[in-house]
């Protein structure tokens, strides 16, 4: 098979040799081609003859029973993605249900997993990933006897997560080449340790960002080190690149997850030296209603530096967040319940705020448009640092 033509023609032919007779009914296949939707359907054929003049002429009548419908929902130049389901043959639909769970169901099925699976090969494609939505148990039943009686269609839903599709696709089966098999079997490794490092550093997050690529992981902003970068996935490789880091490719091997993180934080040491990463901070007191200059912001990172090591804050500020989004919301009377956790004073002229994160009491206090000062302590009473910081703004507030 060398075109889709071809293979079109191919099941249109097949499929026009389908009639059944079942209960006096006359059944028929019916096969139909779209842009990206193949349907193929189930009729009642109703014959009848009409006088025109003095000549009878047969006709026929087509009432759809049973529709089933796959739909190309993306496609590369690796594999394509396809979803099946049962469509709607509106006031016929009660009639449908009778032959949901019959042989004509099953061949339908049959069809279009045959006219996948040439699509496949007609594209040139390692796979096809198949998501499986049938709304009748009878249907899906259908679907895991084939796969038993089938060499070529497989069980592949453990590359469901890997994969960059609709957010409804789930893939549950289809056709895939042993060689692409190995090869995702790496991606999926890689995309679990992305995951883990992401899960296990607070500074390593990521944006969602819609992108044209194969893999989910692919569809990221990443940030890291205090700068963003993409991760593409190639043949030849891990592609790591972003503005102020350029372009970096690693081999797709177990491990390459933090070989690629110590390769951006070594990229930016010298900028991060000057300017040190501020990203969480920011976002912190912007949580805590006030702003500053970037430079103002520079300036406490590398206070905290000293004070707790080198690149602590910005983790400190993750958790500190997190703890502030749960408990902003509580009112004033309820607050000593979570005194050991979180305590908020606040006027017209300052906020204090003791959060506790897993290693420290953090005292935070605020001056918006002054300054701000953040003290680490192992205990969440009124430390002398934060006093003597307030004496010293009341001094100069009202020199």
């Amino acid at each position: 098979m060398k075109s889709l033509k071809e293979l079109k023609e191919k099941m249109l032919g097949k499929v026009e040799s389908y009639e059944f007779k079942e209960n006096n009914k006359n059944l028929r296949l019916s096969i139909s081609f779209g842009t990206k939707v193949v349907e193929i359907h189930l009729n009642e054929i109703t014959k009848y003859t009409h006088e025109i003049g003095e000549v009878n002429r047969e006709y026929e009548n087509s009432t759809p029973l049973l529709k089933i419908v796959s739909k190309l929902e993306g496609i590369n130049d690796s594999h394509a993605i396809v979803k099946f389901s049962r469509g709607t043959v509106n006031y016929y639909q009660s009639n449908s249900n009778t032959f949901v769970d019959s042989p004509y169901s099953k061949q339908m099925i049959i069809i279009l997993l045959e006219y996948w699976e040439t699509y496949m090969q007609v594209k040139g494609l390692s796979a096809l990933f198949i998501d499986e939505s049938f709304a009748s148990i009878e249907l899906s039943k259908h679907f895991s006897e084939i796969m038993s009686d089938s060499q070529t269609l497989q069980d592949l839903h453990a590359y469901s997560p890997i994969l960059n599709k609709p957010e409804k696709v789930f893939v549950t089966h289809g056709y895939i080449h042993e060689s692409y098999k190995k090869e995702l079997n790496i991606i999926n490794t890689f995309h679990e340790e992305i995951e883990s490092l992401i899960n296990d550093n607070k500074t390593f997050t990521y944006e969602y960002e819609a992108r044209d690529r194969s893999y989910y992981l692919e569809n990221k902003k990443y940030y890291y080190a205090n700068v963003y970068f993409y991760i593409n996935v190639s043949k030849e490789g891990i592609l790591v690149s972003g503005e102020e880091i350029g372009e970096q490719m690693f081999h797709l091997k177990k491990g390459i997850g933090k070989e690629l993180l110590e390769h951006v934080s070594e990229q930016m040491k010298i900028s991060n030296l000057i300017h040190p990463p501020i990203k969480n901070l920011k976002n912190l007191i912007l949580h805590l209603g006030a702003w500053f200059d970037d430079e103002h912001f520079e300036r406490k990172i590398v206070e905290s530096d000293i004070e707790i090591g080198e690149g602590q804050i910005e983790e400190e500020c993750v958790e500190l967040i997190e703890v502030f989004q749960a408990h902003k919301s509580i009112a004033d009377y309820q607050l000593e319940q979570y005194k050991d956790v979180y305590k908020r004073v606040t006027n017209k002229q300052f906020s204090y705020y003791c959060i506790r994160t897993d290693k420290y009491y953090w005292h935070i206090l605020i001056k918006s448009g002054f300054d701000f000062w953040l003290y680490p302590s192992n205990t969440n009473e009124y430390p002398d640092y934060i006093h003597n910081k307030l004496s010293t703004v009341m001094k100069k507030l009202t020199s």
